[in-house]
Parts: structure tokens; C-alpha cells; sequence
């Protein structure tokens, strides 16, 4: 029976988003195989079901697990796809520690990590959201700036810190599609248009360098930006970075 906390919608041909109430994580199928970005909140596995069974594959039908960096609502699934599907993780080495330590997904350690206000805030929506206690990872396989993996759609890695210190994209030049995860976000505005930005400076670990990230972007061919938060964005990759750039110019 479909979970109401899911919305599970096929947002281009063959990709499945999968929106969890706290983040976003994605299904790419390619063939008889899939890809899977991101892997949402521990609490996620029914609206992975969903999205497998929509896409007709099955768990062990899934070739890899892309991270696009280690925070708790990011990595909630991937180890039990690992196991199921004897699946790699991929995961940029600046977050390895962060995917093997549980005391980050903790209340006391969200409070630590943000300060009470915002860590209480951020702490009863990961618990709202089934994502705690950290799902920690017990094997992962290091990708770097640049690098083609060798899976359906060879998707290229781009480094993008700031967020974290491992964030990477994932470019799908096949599809032209780029998947951001929390380097650059995307909300609706007032008038129903979608904007660009990135993530609140009060969950990055470093906002200067998450900011300057986003010239890594530049002249990066996508039509479709699929982010770990928000609607996807059809208006490119260099309008995308303009808008994220003036809304962080708006916040100072």
C-alpha cells in the first residue's frame, strides 16, 4: 500500500524522483539496471518501493548507489541497497568519516553541530521524517573531481564543497541531466516560477566555499537540474547559478 508520506514522480524519461517530506533521492533506469542518487532518510524504503516498482526493476536490480554527500537525509537506504543489490556507494573521501560515525545523526549531535536553536528545529524534522539514528555506511568506494564512472549513463563526478567537504554533483550527459543534491537547491516563489539557491548558510560547513563552488558550475551543459531539495529546474545550469548567487547576495 502506497505511503502518503512519498510522492514518488517519473520527472524525465526513466528518472523517478522520490521526495521523502525531507529531501530528495532519485531512480535512474538505464535497461534492465538502475542508478540510484542520494538514498533519503533511513525511514525511506517505501518510497524506494514505489519507485522501483513504477520503473518495473527490482532492488538487486540496482548497479550502484551515488552519493552526493554523506548527511543523514541523504544516506538513509544506501546501506541496505548495498547488501540487497551488493551494490557500490560511491562517496567523495572529504565525507567518509562523516558516513561511518552515528553521533552526527544524533539529537545531541544536531544541537552540537548547528546550536540549539536551529539544532532543535533540524532535529524534530529528521524525526519527523523516520531519518534517525544515522544509518551509518559500512563500506564505501572514493570517486574525485572529474571522474566517469563506469555505470549506465557514465555519469561525471563534479566536486562542489562548501555544504560538506566531500558534496559532489553528478552529471548525466546522456540525459543532460545534473543532479545537485545540496550544493544547489531550488524553491518555488510566490509567483509559481522555481528559484535557485544554496542551502541555508546555517547548515553548510562552510558557506564562503559553498558559494564559490557554484563557478565550478560554469558552462556546465544540463537542461535538467534535479536538487536534493525542491522542484527540478529546466532553465540551465548558468541561469541556475545567477539566481543562487543573488539570493545568497540577498541574505547578507
Amino acid at each position: 500500500m502506497p505511503d502518503s508520506r512519498f510522492v514518488v514522480e517519473e520527472v524525465a524519461a526513466g528518472t523517478w524522483r522520490i521526495d521523502d517530506g525531507v529531501a530528495n533521492f532519485y531512480l535512474r533506469k538505464d535497461g534492465a539496471s538502475g542508478v540510484l542518487i542520494d538514498a533519503g532518510c533511513r525511514g525511506s524504503a517505501r518510497g524506494l518501493a514505489t519507485a522501483l516498482r513504477l520503473s518495473g526493476l527490482r532492488v538487486e536490480d540496482i548497479a550502484a548507489v551515488l552519493l552526493t554527500h554523506a548527511h543523514i537525509d541523504h544516506v538513509g537506504v544506501a546501506e541496505r541497497v548495498r547488501k540487497r543489490a551488493d551494490a557500490p556507494v560511491y562517496l567523495a573521501p572529504g565525507d567518509e568519516p562523516m558516513s561511518r560515525c552515528r553521533n552526527g545523526g544524533r539529537l545531541r549531535g544536531i544541537v552540537t553541530l548547528f546550536g540549539l536553536d536551529w539544532g532543535l528545529k533540524t532535529g524534530w524534522s529528521l524525526l519527523r521524517g523516520h531519518c534517525l539514528p544515522y544509518p551509518r555506511l559500512a563500506s564505501t568506494t572514493g570517486i574525485a573531481d572529474g571522474e566517469v564512472l563506469d555505470l549506465p549513463g557514465k555519469p561525471r563526478v563534479l566536486a562542489l564543497p562548501g555544504h560538506t567537504a566531500g558534496s559532489v554533483a553528478f552529471l548525466f550527459e546522456d540525459s543532460s541531466t545534473l543532479f545537485t543534491g545540496d550544493a544547489l537547491t531550488t524553491h518555488t516563489l510566490e509567483d509559481g516560477s522555481v528559484g535557485c539557491s544554496a542551502v541555508s548558510p546555517d547548515y553548510d560547513e562552510d558557506p564562503l566555499q559553498s558559494l564559490q563552488s557554484l563557478e565550478r558550475l560554469d558552462g556546465v551543459e544540463a537542461g535538467l537540474i534535479l536538487p536534493g531539495h525542491g522542484p527540478d529546474f529546466t532553465g540551465g545550469v548558468d541561469r541556475a547559478t545567477v539566481l543562487a548567487r543573488a539570493a545568497a547576495a540577498r541574505e547578507e
